[in-house]
């Protein structure tokens, strides 16, 4: 359930059903399944446009407002395209240019807003190009296939450009009350961070936990070279 007051594209249940059906005939007739066809119902510069819109309102009263873009991750049929990288690589320039526009925007409107970019997944390029369960074995798992799946953009900018210590945030579920932490000039919202163990189904048993590697071919390893516990 869309509990925003407004949201792009205004899609009820049945259309949203309707799109999955026709992402799904699109594939059987191109021949391959990709994972996006089902979210690109909005040609991109309308997207861009009711985006900017929302952008542009004004702020006349404080406003959430959330959106989702590129570059995605792969196809995730199980099986790396011959190009995925380039691929990605493409749609990564695009993104990148579209999060300059966001910010120019926003600061522009509202200097003292809060701007949160941050990805949800990695691009999923390496091995199979998808989750590793079931072709792999945790012992052929190595720190890049899982900064592949786990590692993710995260940038934040606060009025005045006050920092937020870089230790104080794991994983992208801490960024919210860290946020809430710096507006109520507290710790009180802590309590609201969660474990910081990965799912161990991504990536063949293996997982992370407070940044360490545990199973696979860098057990016991940092995820990160160099990143300071």
């Amino acid at each position: 359930t869309i509990t925003f007051d407004e949201f792009t594209p205004h899609l009820t249940q049945s259309q949203s059903h309707s799109s999955a059906l026709e992402a799904l005939f699109k594939g059987i007739m191109i021949g391959h399944f990709a994972s996006f066809e089902h979210y690109s119902q909005m040609p991109y510069d309308t997207f861009l446009d009711h985006k900017y819109q929302y952008f542009d309102q004004g702020i006349a009263q404080p406003r959430f407002v959330y959106t989702h873009t590129g570059p995605g991750h792969s196809q995730n049929s199980g099986r790396c395209r011959n190009n995925e990288a380039e691929l990605f690589e493409e749609r990564l320039k695009i993104a990148n240019q579209e999060m300059k526009d966001d910010i120019a925007h926003i600061e522009a409107v509202d200097p003292g807003a809060i701007i949160i970019i941050n990805g949800d997944h990695g691009p999923y390029l390496t091995k199979n190009c998808t989750t590793l369960d079931e072709k792999y074995q945790g012992q052929d798992v190595n720190r890049l296939d899982l900064q592949d799946r786990y590692g993710a953009f995260l940038a934040i900018r606060l009025p005045q450009n006050d920092p937020i210590p870089p230790s104080n945030i794991e994983t992208l579920a801490d960024v919210f009350p860290e946020i809430f932490n710096y507006l109520s000039q507290t710790t009180a919202f802590n309590v609201f961070k969660p474990s910081t163990r990965t799912l161990k189904n991504v990536s063949a048993g293996v997982y992370i936990e407070d940044g360490i590697i545990h199973g696979g071919i860098n057990d016991s390893e940092p995820l990160f070279i160099g990143q300071k516990k």
